[in-house]
């Protein structure tokens, strides 16, 4: 419905807002439930992010690179359900996971593969 619509694009202006005061970059849109957040300063790939995500702190994303070669340096983050107390934390998740080095993405690789293991 139309209500449902605006409501939606409130919530993604506070949070395109929450994105520019962290200084996380994204590329602009103008009516979708998600963002693709940029992890261009991640040295490890998008998939190694999404993993991360994932094992570290429970949070699922898209790699960039599921939407062609121009989006392999960002990750698919939907905010269409999910309150904006909990978009924040992941946001705030995502800003840590790219300002951090990860010496060993092997073991989170093997961490994944077990988690996948007894889905």
């Amino acid at each position: 419905t139309k209500k449902q619509i605006d409501i939606l694009l409130v919530k993604r202006e506070r949070l395109q807002r929450y994105m520019d005061v962290c200084k996380i970059k994204y590329l602009s849109g103008g009516s979708t439930f998600y963002f693709f957040v940029s992890i261009e300063n991640f040295f490890g790939s998008d998939e190694e992010f999404a993993k991360i995500l994932l094992i570290r702190y429970k949070i699922s994303v898209v790699p960039g690179s599921a939407y062609g070669d121009t989006t392999h340096r960002f990750i698919r983050l939907s905010f269409g359900t999910e309150t904006d107390e909990d978009i924040k934390y992941a946001l705030d998740c995502i800003k840590n996971v790219i300002t951090t080095r990860y010496e060993n993405l092997s073991s989170i690789n093997a961490e994944y593969e077990t988690w996948r293991s007894l889905s």
